[in-house]
């Protein structure tokens, strides 16, 4: 994210066709049950998952936007690091803006998994990330 806000990183621009877009109402519905698995674990309060004016609905209509035939975002890693960036640095939610965008980032990457170069599973050095599915696999969110 520093990287990002000190404009550092390069861009990529390999234009990926047939991205799978994440509509809000999919999106608040993933949350709510992953709200409700961390609540039932009393990991969580009610507050999390609450969306906080209509930031959660921007970031999701950002990362598709474009002007004339072409996109700001033309690809899932740019679309990916984008959303997480949004949900994190503005603050959609009440409570639980960090593990929404990282939720969503996830998610995201999983609904495009076939224009991805590599499994999901592999594009990770985090090895817990890789020892199971990430929590959308158990909530019975279809990607």
């Amino acid at each position: 994210m520093q990287g990002y806000d000190e404009q550092q990183l390069a861009e990529v621009g390999i234009k990926q066709p047939g991205m799978r877009q994440l509509e809000l109402n999919e999106a608040m519905a993933a949350i709510d049950k992953l709200k409700q698995t961390l609540v039932t674990k009393g990991e969580e309060t009610e507050l999390f998952g609450e969306v906080r004016g209509d930031g959660l609905t921007s970031a999701l209509a950002t990362i598709e936007q474009g002007f004339g035939d072409e996109l700001f975002y033309p690809n899932v890693a740019s679309r990916t690091a984008h959303l997480l960036y949004f949900v994190i640095k503005n603050h959609p939610l009440e409570d639980g803006n960090k593990r929404c965008g990282s939720f969503l980032f996830l998610w995201y990457l999983r609904r495009n998994a076939a224009l991805l170069a590599r499994p999901i599973e592999q594009l990770s050095t985090n090895h817990k990330l890789n020892r199971k599915r990430p929590a959308v696999a158990g909530l019975g969110v279809s990607i």
